[in-house]
C-alpha cells in the first residue's frame, strides 16, 4: 500500500510539474509581450503626444497584479489547460477593478498595495513550504531544469522589488528615525528568506537581496555613496553569503542544497573549480540575454527610464525633488536589476521582473497630472 501510495504521490508531482511546463510559455510570454506593449504606449504618449489617457494608468497597474494572479493559479484543478488561461485574465480584470475602486483610481497607492500583497502571499508561501509557488508558472520549472526548490529568479526578483518599493513608498510618508529602523529589520528579514537553504535557498539572492537592501538603506540615511560605502556593502554581503555556506555545510549531506554542494566543489578542487563555476554561470547569462523573452523586458524598461528622464521635460527632475525617498527608493531597485543581473546565472530573469518595481510606479506618478504627485498621493511629514 505505501508503494503504491508512492507511486500516485509521484503520478500526481509529475502530472503537476508537466502542467506548469506546459502553461509556463504562453501565460509567461503573454505577461512579457503585454509589459511590453504597455511601456511603449505609455512612452509614444507621455512622450511624443505628450498626454495620457485614463485607460492607461489601469494598465499599468496590471503589470503588478499580474504576479500576484498566476502564483495560486497552479493550485487550483481545471478540466482544460485554456482555462487556466481564461481564469489568470479574469482574476486580473477583477482584481484591477477592484483595487481601482478602492483606492478612487489612484493608481500608484494601488500599485503599491498590491506590491504589498504579493510580498505577503509569497513571505506566507515561503514559510509553510512553497507549495504555490511549487506550481506557479513564474515559479521554478523541473521539467526545464529550473530550479526544484525554494524561490526561482522570476519571484526572487518580484521580492526585491516589491520590498524595496513598499520599504520606500513608507518612508516617503512617515520619514522618521524608528520608521528606518523597522524598515532594515524588514528587508533584512526579506534577505534571510530569498536566501536561505529550507525557504528560498537562492544563493544569487543571498548576494542581489543585501547588495540592493543595503544600497537603499544608505540612501535612505542620506549615506554617500562613495569607493568605501561600497566596499563595506561589499564586505557585508561577503559575510553573509559566508555565513549562508557555513550553515549550510554544517548540515546532514541530505539535508543541504545546491550552495553547499558548489562550495565542496570549490573546497576539494580549489580555485580553478571556482572559475568553471563563474565562467558556467556567465556562459548560461550570456545565452539566457539572447533567447529568453524577460531580456526584451529588461531592455523596454532601461529605454523607457532612459527617454522618461528627457520626456516629458522635467517630469523625471520634479518626481525626484518631489518624492526624494521614493526616487532613492527606485535607485536601490535599479541596484538590485543590475546585480542580479551580474551575479545570477539566469540574472536576466531576475533583472527583467526586479525593474517591472521601478518603471509602473515612475509612469503611474508621472500620469498623476496634478502639479505636485506625491503631496496629492501621500501625505509628507517631517523628519521627527
Amino acid at each position: 500500500a505505501n508503494g503504491l501510495n508512492t507511486l500516485n504521490e509521484a503520478q500526481s508531482v509529475s502530472a503537476s510539474t508537466a502542467l506548469t511546463n506546459r502553461l509556463r510559455s504562453p501565460l509567461v510570454k503573454a505577461y512579457v509581450v503585454y509589459q511590453i506593449i504597455v511601456i511603449v504606449l505609455a512612452l509614444l504618449l507621455l512622450a511624443v503626444l505628450k498626454k495620457t489617457f485614463q485607460w492607461l494608468p489601469p494598465l499599468v497597474l496590471v503589470m503588478g497584479v499580474v504576479p500576484l494572479v498566476l502564483l495560486p493559479l497552479g493550485r487550483i484543478k481545471l478540466p482544460n489547460e485554456w482555462a487556466y488561461g481564461l481564469l489568470a485574465v479574469l482574476f486580473t480584470l477583477l482584481l484591477t477593478w477592484i483595487l481601482s475602486v478602492v483606492f478612487k483610481r489612484n493608481y500608484y497607492k494601488a500599485f503599491v498595495f498590491v506590491s504589498f500583497a504579493t510580498l505577503l502571499a509569497l513571505n506566507v508561501d515561503l514559510l509553510t513550504g512553497a507549495a504555490m509557488i511549487k506550481s506557479s508558472v513564474m515559479g521554478y520549472d523541473p521539467m526545464a531544469g529550473a530550479r526544484y526548490y525554494g524561490v526561482g529568479n522570476e519571484y526572487m526578483g518580484v521580492m526585491i522589488g516589491c520590498s524595496i518599493l513598499v520599504s520606500a513608498a513608507l518612508y516617503q510618508v512617515w520619514q522618521r528615525k524608528w520608521v528606518l529602523v523597522l524598515i532594515g529589520l524588514f528587508l533584512a528579514f526579506q534577505a534571510v528568506l530569498i536566501s536561505t537553504p529550507g525557504w528560498g535557498a537562492n544563493t544569487d539572492g543571498a548576494l542581489t537581496a543585501p547588495a540592493a537592501f543595503l544600497v537603499t538603506l544608505m540612501l535612505f540615511s542620506d549615506i554617500r555613496i562613495n569607493v568605501r560605502n561600497c566596499l563595506i556593502v561589499a564586505a557585508v554581503v561577503g559575510f553573509s553569503v559566508l555565513g549562508l555556506v557555513t550553515f549550510d555545510l554544517s548540515r546532514p549531506p541530505e539535508l543541504q542544497s545546491h550552495v553547499a554542494r558548489a562550495a565542496n566543489q570549490v573546497l576539494s578542487g580549489g580555485w580553478q573549480e571556482a572559475l568553471t563555476i563563474i565562467l558556467r554561470k556567465a556562459s548560461m547569462n550570456l545565452k539566457l540575454i539572447r533567447f529568453t523573452i524577460w531580456s526584451r523586458v529588461f531592455l523596454a524598461v532601461l529605454a523607457a527610464l532612459v527617454v522618461l528622464l528627457y520626456r516629458p521635460t522635467g517630469a523625471m527632475w520634479r518626481l525626484r525633488s518631489e518624492c526624494p525617498r521614493l526616487f532613492q527608493g527606485f535607485s536601490g531597485i535599479l541596484v538590485g536589476a543590475v546585480v542580479g543581473l551580474i551575479v545570477n546565472d539566469s540574472g536576466i530573469v531576475a533583472a527583467a521582473t526586479t525593474s517591472i518595481y521601478i518603471i509602473a510606479p515612475v509612469l503611474l506618478l508621472i500620469f498623476s497630472q496634478s502639479e505636485e504627485p506625491c503631496q496629492e498621493l501621500i501625505p509628507v511629514q517631517d523628519e521627527g
